[in-house]
């Protein structure tokens, strides 16, 4: 399972670069849309699910900090950006969140 998500990372990154291409009817697009669509659906069928820890105390059982910087109104050693979600099956983490910490 932990091999099959960076390929999700890279389908997701795809679809962001897309922007709003298949909403103009990009074939392509829709297509590598359609694709994440059924990779997603066959992890969460083998029970692995996404976190998003945006927001959250960081905890390094659960997520890795790539770097900190200094955020208005934030808390000190506060999620503050998700790089990547993290994933984990049952209660097993499959890959850390990776973000950014509050100073």
């Amino acid at each position: 399972m932990r091999e099959l998500l960076p390929v999700l990372d890279n389908l997701e990154r795809a679809l962001q670069l897309a922007g709003n291409g298949a909403a103009n009817g990009d074939a392509f697009v829709e297509g590598v849309r359609l694709v994440h669509a059924d990779l997603v659906g066959v992890l969460q069928r083998s029970g692995v699910e996404s976190f998003d820890p945006s927001g959250e105390p960081f905890d390094p059982t659960l997520h890795e900090a790539l770097s900190t910087r200094p955020e208005d109104g934030a808390h000190p050693g506060t999620v503050v950006e998700v790089i990547e979600k993290g994933y984990r099956l049952n209660d097993t983490i499959l890959r850390p969140a990776r973000v950014v910490v509050s100073q």
